[in-house]
């Protein structure tokens, strides 16, 4: 499974439950009192564990990020919505085939001022491992 099959998956997932998902931020145009949510894989290592047949294990950093506008109990429903998606993710039979481990790195929050608008959001970082052929 390639990063950008793992990133298909990923987003097909998380289409199921939101309505508003990307695979850039450049998309992410108004910002609206619904989530909208950013799937990026900034990262991919690989480490060869054999030469004949040739295995390598392959590191990928995933981000997810939720953007929402401000709305009275903004970090509440950030909360919720990162949980959300932790547990869509904790549970997705589909990754968990292809992948070694899912290990969930760590979570930041953020609530600042873009412009005129108050911004909250948060970002999921998952360390995903599987082993490639070839």
């Amino acid at each position: 499974m390639q990063k950008k099959e793992i990133r298909k998956t990923v987003v097909h997932l998380l289409k199921k439950n939101f309505r508003e998902v990307y695979t850039n931020n450049a998309f992410v145009k108004n910002l609206k009192e619904s989530p909208s949510v950013v799937v990026s894989i900034p990262n991919e290592n690989f480490e060869l564990l054999s030469v004949l047949p040739r295995y390598s294990k392959a590191t990928i950093v995933l981000k997810i990020e939720i953007l929402k506008k401000q709305t009275l109990e903004i970090e509440e429903e950030i909360e919720n919505e990162t949980d959300k998606i932790i547990k869509l993710m904790t549970l997705n039979n589909d990754l968990l085939k292809v992948l070694d481990s899912i290990k969930l790195q760590k979570i930041e929050y953020d609530y600042d001022a873009e412009g005129d608008d108050v911004v909250g959001g948060s970002q999921i970082i998952y360390k995903l491992t599987y082993t490639k052929e070839g």
